[in-house]
């Protein structure tokens, strides 16, 4: 029953124990909400990769798309991505990056026709519940922690499927200190923890 505030650079320690998370960078809060929201709907590529990625991949947004509040995503120069839908109503169009979390992407056949990507199998390491798999695509840098309940062998070609709800875009020009509102979006103001009162310790627990 009593309020306190944790610090820690353990992500997994930090979702697990707090009913609030700030997460800071370079003295400044960039973010803070419920843990569920700062894995699910990260503000700035920062916080991304600082909660978990498997990977990240250079995309390009296609100019027709987000009106429905997602947007349409393809390769980045040559045809590597199957077009794919991802949640994200404020871009329009043009080169962006696709972060993907190790729950948003799949490991399947080259034969399905629902994967997204074609990599091969750099390493493979059991887990008890399965197998956790690096892979590499080719020119695009490798994806980590791409988990399946049978061993892929390395050097085999796979299929990945991603899931939208665990990628996540941003414009290739957003900064990863892009300062956000503590309910969401990035916003143009810069929030330190002088700017918030004497009640905002209170907040965490």
């Amino acid at each position: 029953g009593a309020t306190a505030i944790y610090i820690t650079h353990d992500q997994a320690e930090a979702f697990a124990l707090a009913d609030q998370v700030g997460v800071l960078q370079a003295g400044r809060l960039i973010q803070f909400g419920p843990p569920e929201q700062i894995y699910t709907e990260p503000a700035s590529p920062f916080v991304a990769r600082f909660t978990g990625l498997s990977g990240e991949l250079a995309v390009r947004v296609r100019p027709d798309s987000g009106q429905d509040g997602t947007v349409q995503v393809e390769s980045a120069g040559a045809e590597l991505l199957r077009p794919l839908s991802v949640r994200a109503a404020e871009l329009n169009g043009g080169n962006s990056l696709l972060m993907i979390r190790p729950t948003g992407v799949q490991l399947v056949g080259t034969h399905a026709d629902d994967h997204h990507l074609v990599g091969t199998v750099a390493d493979v390491a059991f887990r008890g519940r399965g197998y956790e798999h690096a892979i590499d695509i080719a020119g695009h840098g490798r994806l980590t922690g791409v988990f399946a309940v049978t061993r892929a062998e390395r050097g085999d070609v796979v299929g990945l499927r991603l899931d939208p709800v665990g990628c996540h875009i941003f414009g290739a020009d957003d900064e990863p200190d892009t300062a956000v509102t503590a309910s969401g979006p990035a916003s143009s103001a810069r929030t330190q923890l002088s700017d918030v009162g004497p009640e905002y310790p209170a907040r965490l627990a």
